[in-house]
C-alpha cells in the first residue's frame, strides 16, 4: 500500500510583515521602515503597538487627516504607512519620528540608527550589524550574493507589496555598497 504525500501549503514565515493592515491604503502610500537594534519582546511590542495606534488616530498634515497604518515585522521593523491628501509635510514625518526616540530615550528600544545592515544569516536569523562587519562578512564568505537582506530604504507601499523589503544582496542597494565590482 502506497501512503500519499501531503502538500501542505508554505505559510509565510512567523512574524512576516502582515500586508493586510495595509489593505485601504494605495500603493502610492509614502512608507518608512523603522529597525530596531534588537528583536522585541512581546511588552516592546505592545508598546509600540499601543503608542502607535494613538499616534495615528490622531495624526495630521497641515489640518487634514492622514490615513496611516503601521505592521510590526519580523519582531524588528516597524513598516509605516501613510497617505494625505494634502501631502505628508515635514512636520508630521517630524511627528512619527518623534515616537521613535520616545522608545528610545524612554525604553531603551533604538529604531534610529542608519548604520546598521539588516540580513538573514545562514540559520535565517535576523541580524543587524554595522556596515564595516557586515563588509567582513563578505570578506570572509559568510554573506554573499544570495543572503538576504532588509531593505530599510524603500519608499513607498508598492515597494513592499512588490516584495523588495526583504531580497537577495545582489537584487539591492546592499550589491552596489558591499560586493566587489
Amino acid at each position: 500500500m502506497h501512503s500519499i504525500p501531503i502538500v501542505r501549503k508554505r505559510q509565510a514565515p512567523e512574524n512576516a510583515v502582515n500586508l493586510d493592515s495595509f489593505k485601504k491604503l494605495h500603493d502610492n502610500a509614502r512608507l518608512w521602515v523603522y529597525a530596531f537594534d534588537e528583536a522585541l519582546s512581546d511588552q516592546g511590542k505592545r508598546l509600540v503597538h499601543d503608542r502607535l495606534v494613538d499616534f495615528l488616530n490622531e495624526w495630521h498634515s497641515h489640518r487634514a487627516r492622514v490615513e496611516g497604518a503601521f505592521s510590526i515585522a519580523h519582531d524588528r521593523f516597524v513598516i509605516l504607512a501613510a497617505v494625505s491628501q494634502d501631502g505628508i509635510s515635514g512636520c508630521s514625518i517630524d511627528g512619527s519620528v518623534e515616537n521613535f526616540k520616545y522608545f528610545r530615550d524612554q525604553h531603551g528600544l533604538d529604531a534610529l540608527s542608519k548604520h546598521l545592515v539588516y540580513y538573514r544569516d545562514s540559520d535565517g536569523r535576523i541580524k543587524a550589524i554595522d556596515r564595516a562587519a557586515f563588509q567582513g562578512e563578505i570578506d570572509g564568505g559568510r554573506c554573499g550574493p544570495s543572503t538576504i537582506v532588509f531593505d530599510t530604504t524603500i519608499q513607498t507601499l508598492a515597494d513592499l507589496r512588490a516584495g523588495r523589503f526583504e531580497i537577495p544582496l545582489q537584487k539591492s542597494w546592499h550589491a552596489k555598497a558591499f560586493l566587489p565590482a
